[in-house]
């Protein structure tokens, strides 16, 4: 139909934007000699230490430390220091399902290849993050965006039943 051709299209579109955002990111690794590696197309990956614990597999409830900034400029956000925040809240560990819900499409997927202990960089290009829209005066649309994360535990998910357990 024509609406499949033009989601084709979109779709081809989009992938293309992803690779000159990609493209952009490796060229600012390279002008800073930071040495990180590619994955999937989808992010570069900076290992600043190798955790030793359980694996942040798909599906897995993950707490993480993390600073965000927008690559090559400024932070916007942190759950360890405020100097990093540009809107301010508590420190707490940042919780969200690995490959599934509760942040950026890149953190998402790059998450499944951390262990519990590793610290590194993730370098997610804008169509894995807030993509066209930004978030309002913080990142603006089309921003390449860099987290600092240290991976400080994985759980299982609740099940339903223990869930109904819990709310007696």
């Amino acid at each position: 139909s024509a609406r499949d051709i033009a989601f084709a299209d979109y779709e081809k579109e989009v992938m293309g934007y992803k690779a000159k955002e990609m493209t952009e990111i490796k060229k600012y690794l390279t002008q800073n000699n930071i040495n990180a590696e590619k994955i999937n197309e989808n992010f570069y990956l900076q290992i600043i230490e190798e955790g030793k614990g359980a694996k942040a597999d798909s599906g897995k409830v993950v707490g993480v430390n993390y600073s965000g900034a927008v690559i090559g400029g400024r932070f916007f956000d942190s759950n360890v220091d405020k100097a990093k925040q540009v809107a301010k809240h508590d420190l707490e560990t940042f919780y969200f399902t690995a490959k599934e819900s509760g942040a950026i499409q890149g953190l998402l997927e790059a998450i499944t290849y951390f262990k519990v202990g590793t610290k590194a960089n993730v370098y997610i290009p804008s169509l894995l993050a807030y993509g066209p829209q930004g978030t309002g005066f913080v990142v603006k649309p089309y921003q390449n965006l860099m987290f600092e994360i240290e991976l400080l535990s994985v759980k299982d998910k609740p099940t339903e039943n223990s869930d109904a357990q819990n709310n007696k």
